[in-house]
């Protein structure tokens, strides 16, 4: 496992840049609507792709938020099912990786 330090510090920003994009996306989603019904169809389209968007950065500012309490327990990169290490690469892929491989399937 990386630097428990080194990896604090890289969730920790990457954080605060899906907090900052978290933010836009909402304002964005919140804009006033056209009175054009030719641009409302086009706003809702919009729409639905912010939403998305939305939920898959709360989900991963959520992911990070569990990865550090993680650290802070002394327990990141442990498998919750069977105990035994999660393996470095899908750490790299999914930092807040709860269960190894085997246990996930």
């Amino acid at each position: 496992m990386n630097d428990p330090t080194a990896l604090r510090r890289q969730f920790q920003e990457e954080l605060e840049a899906l907090t900052t994009r978290l933010q836009a996306i909402q304002r964005d989603i919140q804009k006033p609507k056209s009175a054009d019904w030719q641009e409302q169809a086009i706003d809702s389209e919009n729409d639905e792709v912010l939403d998305a968007l939305d939920v898959a950065t709360q989900e991963k500012i959520q992911g990070l938020r569990s990865a550090l309490q993680k650290l802070d327990q002394g327990t990141y990169g442990e498998c919750e099912g069977c105990g035994e290490d999660i393996a470095p690469p899908r750490l790299e892929a999914i930092p807040w990786a709860s269960l190894c491989l085997k246990c996930a399937d």
